[in-house]
């Protein structure tokens, strides 16, 4: 069975004006060499299995295929 680990991670930034990026490269020079301050915590982490995974996936726009080679089960 195909089965990923989804985490959601929570970021607490502190800025001078109203905080806002493009990627993840990006937030994370922001918060460790640039002008802000921050700090994150996992707050959830559950299993995805068979087609919940693969739905996941698709949400975030990565193609399944990446983590499961194409094959697809459930």
């Amino acid at each position: 069975m195909k089965r990923l680990w989804k985490t959601t991670i929570k970021v607490e930034i502190l800025s001078e004006r109203p905080f806002d990026y493009d990627t993840l490269g990006e937030l994370h020079y922001m918060i460790t060499e640039g002008g802000y301050s921050g700090i994150h915590e996992i707050t959830k982490t559950v299993e995805l299995k068979g087609k919940r995974a693969i739905n996941e996936c698709e949400k975030q726009g990565t193609d399944p295929e990446f983590f499961f080679g194409g094959v697809e089960d459930n």
